[in-house]
């Protein structure tokens, strides 16, 4: 199980937003995030390196780098698409070209909002194992 304070994230960004893109992975970061930052060109034609793609978006938060870039490509869409699809997914998107505080604020929510501290006795821990894993399942951070 990853600890609560390490969460892994796959951003999706423009090739045109890749400067914005990398100044928003480092902001990650810093607070304990670690962030993936794929550049697009790579996946676009390639299917074994689509499918890990989206591996990684099903297996991980999802933050999308917004912009008018980044709507555009029928690939990014498609990204976008496998995340709706996915029951309880954690993700966010982020203005890309907004205000330097929005994005931050916007981070720090996605970051504050999956952590759940379970607490219990020892002698409740079968009873509450279930929970927990309905938690994980959901795309929680568990600790």
């Amino acid at each position: 199980m990853r600890k609560a304070s390490e969460p892994w994230i796959f951003m999706s960004h423009s090739n045109l937003d890749a400067v914005l893109a990398r100044r928003l992975r480092k902001a990650l970061e810093q607070r304990g995030a670690h962030p993936v930052l794929l550049y697009p060109k790579v996946a676009g034609s390639n299917k074994k390196i689509r499918e890990l793609v989206f591996e990684e978006i099903a297996a991980n938060i999802f933050v999308l780098c917004d912009s008018p870039h980044a709507r555009e490509p029928i690939w990014a869409q498609k990204k976008v698409s496998c995340v709706q699809s996915l029951p309880h997914k954690r993700f966010a998107d982020v203005g890309i070209t907004a205000d330097w505080d929005r994005q931050i604020a916007r981070i720090e929510q996605l970051l504050a909002e999956g952590t759940v501290f379970v607490s219990s006795t020892i002698t409740d821990a079968e009873r509450v194992r279930p929970f927990v894993q309905q938690l994980t399942t959901s795309d929680l951070e568990v600790w």
